[in-house]
């Protein structure tokens, strides 16, 4: 793991040195429409998907073998899979995808970052999230970047400069889904601050966007915050007569 960032720093400064005829790769389309999916909900899946290809990969040239490399990355990230993110992290370096690559950078960087904050090398996650922040003018991935910038901060413990990288996110681009990501995160952040009340004003906006959106697995994941935040300060009671956590000053 420590030797990712050093070799997508030299990736960036060899790129498009080398030129290579692009391959179709229509014998894994399927594959590679269905490998995004999985990767996000059931990872090993797309590994095992992966590993039929793998021989198949590795003799073609196209901005597709670099997606589909990029999806089993986050895949292996998910499991914690550090020899097959090694793997495919050399396999993504490789001379052969050098005109393909581009587009992809922020996401293999940022899939990096949360590869080393997984594995507690939180100053290797923090590296890798500021490298990703300059691989892309897309406001919305910067937003992702600078999200994932805080958590590592604060596990770091600096929750301080966690919470002045939140504050200047733009939450006007962001879906009401995402908002409630931030609010999360702003609370988590809160809490190791002890600033607690500002910690449960967080989650009870960002449980109130959850409702809204209709993601209400991720409401009642809010819900657990809202009580254990209540539970550390004394001022606060609960009343969930409707079904709703309220809190209120006595």
């Amino acid at each position: 793991m420590k030797y990712f960032i050093y070799l997508f720093g030299l990736l960036l400064l060899s790129y498009g040195s080398t030129s290579a005829i692009e391959e179709h790769i229509s014998a894994f389309a399927t594959e590679s429409e269905s490998i995004e999916y999985l990767s996000l909900n059931y990872p090993d899946k797309a590994i095992e998907l992966y590993k039929r290809n793998s021989a198949k990969l590795l003799t073609t040239h196209s901005e597709k073998t670099v997606s589909f490399y990029n999806d089993v990355l986050v895949a292996a990230s998910s499991v914690h899979d550090t020899v097959l993110i090694e793997e495919l992290v050399g396999l993504l370096a490789h001379r052969r995808l050098d005109p393909f690559r581009e587009p992809y950078l922020f996401a293999i960087i940022n899939v990096l970052g949360v590869s080393y904050g997984t594995n507690l090398q939180y100053v290797e996650a923090i590296a890798a999230y500021k490298c990703a922040l300059t691989l892309t003018d897309n406001k919305l991935e910067k937003t992702i970047a600078k999200v994932n910038l805080a958590i590592a901060y604060r596990m770091a413990e600096q929750p301080a400069l966690s919470y002045q990288i939140l504050q200047s996110i733009d939450e006007s681009i962001l879906s009401g889904r995402r908002i409630a990501g931030v609010l999360v995160v702003k609370g988590n952040t809160a809490m190791v601050l002890r600033e607690v009340g500002a910690a449960i004003d967080h989650y009870t906006m960002a449980r109130q966007y959850y409702i809204k959106t209709k993601h209400h697995r991720n409401a009642a994941r809010v819900t657990v915050n809202l009580v254990g935040a209540a539970l550390a300060d004394g001022q606060w009671t609960m009343d969930n007569g409707h079904y709703l956590i309220r809190f209120e000053k006595h």
